[in-house]
């Protein structure tokens, strides 16, 4: 089941907070309910619900293509750099120059593409992505090489070090569940009821 049929399967289901009365067919994202008056604000109450990961959010995808063009630049400028390396054709400096220089046209053009598409809310939720990726990054290999001891000649440093990437790790997470909410209450917003 794709993002936006959860979505829409939640949406048909919502009922009021207060009196659990159906608030299906109600138009907009925050309702009234015709039974005991209290308001419900249907995005944030889909949002409670969604059951599923949080990057199969409806939009999640779109903010997370320039960091996927981030990363295969990266990788695609470390595989080039090895092969020109390996190669002894005399081009490392082309190929360091050209492919990150490419990569970076295709990001900034995605970011654009995503602040036409999104507002100035879908760039900073685009970027903020990039951050937290890079965060699990840092904490799973900083994780790994603390748990190893490397860098740790003293071991009660240890505990501290691995609290820390575990820290930054569960902040990554929560930072992916408020990407994950807003493009649900995008979504919503945007979604003709």
């Amino acid at each position: 089941m794709s993002g936006n049929d959860q979505i829409e399967t939640i949406v048909r289901d919502v009922t009021c907070v207060a009196c659990e009365y159906n608030l299906r067919g109600l138009q907009g994202p925050v309702v009234k309910c015709p039974e005991c008056g209290a308001v419900t604000d249907v995005a944030a109450l889909v949002a409670s619900r969604w059951g599923g990961p949080w990057y199969r959010a409806p939009g999640f995808d779109r903010l997370a293509r320039p960091l996927a063009v981030a990363v295969v630049g990266w990788l695609l400028t470390v595989f080039m750099a090895g092969v020109a390396n390996a190669t002894r054709a005399g081009f490392e400096l082309l190929v360091l120059a050209v492919v990150p220089a490419g990569a970076l046209v295709a990001w900034v053009a995605l970011i654009v593409a995503t602040g036409r598409r999104s507002g100035v809310e879908g760039v900073m939720l685009a970027l903020l992505a990039h951050l937290i990726y890079s965060g699990y990054v840092f904490g799973f290999i900083g994780f790994l090489m603390t748990f190893a001891g490397a860098f740790m000649p003293d071991m009660s440093w240890l505990v501290v070090a691995c609290g820390f990437c575990v820290a930054v790790m569960i902040a990554c997470y929560h930072g992916e569940r408020f990407i994950g909410r807003r493009c649900i209450a995008r979504y919503l917003a945007f979604r003709p009821f």
